[in-house]
């Protein structure tokens, strides 16, 4: 749990859905401890331990709704969260500050530009459901995303550039 985690946001998040728990899964940096200290004065908030990569889709599994709440700045700009990644393949629907490349499938990724609409998106993927046909179309898009079809891509495009056979 490090800095570029938006603590105001999270907390603004246990404070407007008390009925919910905040979930934080992973070591704090000990920069943070006292963001994290502020936030666990919240009855809904959880600090959960580091888990193993072979735990994670279990914890996964837990969430309705997945959470990427970085603050605004250029590191993060440039970012493609792994996590959201992970988040997908479990099919959870993903609510991020992080503008991200990827284009999933309706219903499934929201990108909030600010803390009012990052809670109002929180609302709409509280009050939907994940039909076996929404989770059909995200398995199929996901499909393309793997990492031997992105490594692919960028060796095509290598090629392309250097005129080279790797």
């Amino acid at each position: 749990i490090k800095s570029r985690l938006d603590f105001q946001l999270l907390d603004r998040i246990a404070a407007e859905f008390p009925q919910c728990y905040v979930a934080l899964v992973g070591d704090v940096w000990r920069s943070e401890a006292q963001h994290i200290s502020a936030l666990q004065t919240r009855p809904n908030v959880l600090l959960l331990p580091r888990c193993s990569y072979e735990e994670l889709p279990m914890i996964i599994d837990e969430f309705d709704i997945a959470l990427i709440p970085h603050v605004r700045s250029q590191l993060v700009a440039s970012m493609d969260p792994m996590k959201l990644y992970d988040y997908l393949a479990c099919s959870k629907p993903v609510i991020s500050t992080v503008h991200t490349p990827l284009r999933a499938p309706s219903g499934f990724l929201f990108v909030a530009r600010d803390g009012k609409e990052f809670c109002s998106h929180i609302r709409t993927c509280l009050g939907q459901s994940i039909t076996a046909e929404s989770v059909r179309r995200l398995t199929t898009f996901l499909a393309d995303h793997t990492w031997i079809n992105r490594s692919e891509t960028m060796l095509n495009k290598i090629r392309k550039v250097t005129s080279l056979e790797l």
